[in-house]
């Protein structure tokens, strides 16, 4: 009775401890980020140059209110808000662009990676053209037809120097990786659970009275 204890509770332990690992990680699916945008203090910031953005992203027909932090849910209507974190931000001008991904380096790509001015052009589907934001805060809605791998392009144009630029690649409804990996966790727990279970249950007839070395009850 002891052994089959001692199997449930080691059982219990293994399956819990991949679960709540699971649900912590998916808890803190907000604060995931990627690329150019990073996490401080449980906000999406992007740094461009020196400076700091906010970036925040809605999709108010398909989640309301819900905040996603550089990838895009699903298809469709979206709003990609940046709020400039330093002042000086709102005093040059600030230029927005989202392209399709064009070589599909996903969230390895650099501004490097872009191309020429045509390239880059060619590559837009939606832009805000410079201008000065004296609230500091650029908002960009873009209808996402089609899922895939896009990248956004933040440039500033300060009064003397050369321009400023940041790149966030994201994804638009595409599963992350990380889900597939939570699966897979949960899986093999259970596999391992099953195993441990049988091998319990094995052990626990072979030791039991009565039986002898071939696994047949005594007479």
């Amino acid at each position: 009775m002891r052994g089959a204890d001692a199997s449930r509770r080691l059982i219990t332990a293994v399956v819990y401890s991949a679960l709540l690992a699971v649900a912590s990680s998916l808890a803190s699916d907000k604060a995931y980020a990627h690329g150019g945008v990073s996490i401080e203090k449980d906000l999406c910031v992007l740094q461009l140059g020196s400076f700091r953005m906010h970036f925040t992203g809605y999709q108010p027909a398909r989640s309301g209110a819900q905040e996603f932090c550089e990838d895009i849910p699903y298809t469709g209507r979206a709003i990609i808000v940046l709020d400039a974190v330093d002042d000086a931000l709102r005093d040059m001008p600030l230029e927005i662009r989202l392209l399709r991904d064009p070589h599909r380096l996903g969230n390895k790509t650099q501004y490097s990676d872009l191309g020429t001015a045509t390239e880059i052009a060619q590559a837009t589907v939606a832009q805000l053209p410079p201008r000065r934001y004296p609230t500091g805060s650029l908002n960009l809605e873009y209808d996402f037809a089609v899922g895939g791998r896009y990248v956004g392009l933040v440039v500033a144009h300060p009064e003397i120097g050369s321009e400023i630029v940041a790149v966030f690649p994201f994804a638009v409804a595409a599963t992350p990786y990380r889900y597939w990996i939570y699966g897979g966790i949960v899986v093999a727990t259970g596999i391992l659970a099953v195993v441990l279970f049988s091998l319990r249950a094995t052990s626990a007839q072979l030791a039991a009275p009565g039986r002898d070395e071939t696994g047949a009850s005594g007479a």
